[in-house]
């Protein structure tokens, strides 16, 4: 699997990060505070590759939305007669958000000899995109068949502007059971809160009559308990707001971060 310098960047900051806590664990933490620092090394290494996706979540949906547009404009361009690279110029001075600098680039490979097939392709693997590389090689194939481009360009925008159309419509659906996901998980972490606060002081002796654990011993089960139920209510969330898990990671971040908050003043 090839690793971009980017992603290699944020791996080797990850490491960094996880070899701060863990020296803070083993030289400066306290016993009690020991196991939270086991969570912040693993919470804290992950941290930088959550944002990195979702630095490239966003630009791919950003390049999403723009792709109808592009091809739309490519389509209308060649149907008035003007040609393929002369469309190409023409476009480099509109605004396609996160596609500008691609199309960009694309026209400058075709101006160096590059064929339109091949910096197209090139384009849409670029995207991170599933649905613009599949929509990508039915255009190529077009191309290379010699069928009529601006026919299938336009066919294709308006299938995309279809299924993002119908895409929001879900997102709207589902926003509301967002919504419940988020009540439901900080009522739970209201429950855990009364229970460290009001119930644990008190837990003295089990129900056979045996001295009971130490408080804090049932804190870290309880603290632990609420991550794994964030990252799993965040995932869920992600995946049925936006269907991608990638997306989860943005709930993970304020899910997570919620939980640390509420056992670090508990």
């Amino acid at each position: 699997m090839k690793i971009s310098k980017e992603m290699a960047i944020v791996l080797m900051i990850s490491l960094a990060v996880f070899i701060i806590f863990l020296a803070l664990r083993l030289f400066a933490a306290t016993p009690n505070q020991k196991p939270l620092f086991e969570i912040m090394m693993i919470v804290g290494a992950l941290f930088p590759v959550m944002i990195y996706s979702l630095i490239v979540y966003g630009s791919m949906k950003s390049k999403e939305a723009a792709f109808p547009t592009l091809i739309g404009d490519i389509a209308n361009n060649l149907q008035i007669g003007i040609s393929l690279v002369d469309t190409i110029e023409i476009l480099t001075k509109n605004n396609y958000k996160a596609l500008t600098k691609d199309v960009r680039r694309m026209y400058r490979q075709i101006t160096w000899g590059v064929t339109f097939s091949d910096a197209f392709r090139q384009l849409c693997e670029n995207s991170h995109s599933s649905l613009i590389r599949k929509s990508g090689d039915e255009i190529i194939s077009t191309l290379d068949s010699g069928g009529e481009l601006s026919k299938v360009l336009a066919g294709i925008a308006t299938s995309m502007k279809e299924y993002q159309s119908v895409m929001r419509e879900r997102r709207g659906q589902v926003y509301e059971q967002m919504l419940t996901g988020y009540m439901v998980f900080f009522i739970f972490l209201g429950i855990i809160y009364i229970i460290v606060n009001q119930l644990l002081p008190f837990v003295k002796v089990t129900p056979l009559g045996t001295p009971s654990a130490p408080a804090e011993v049932y804190r870290q089960v309880l603290f632990h308990f609420c991550l794994i139920e964030a990252v799993c209510i965040a995932f869920v969330t992600g995946e049925m707001g936006e269907g991608s898990i990638t997306a989860g990671f943005k709930h993970v971040l304020v899910l997570v971060t919620a939980t640390v908050i509420l056992f670090s003043i508990v």
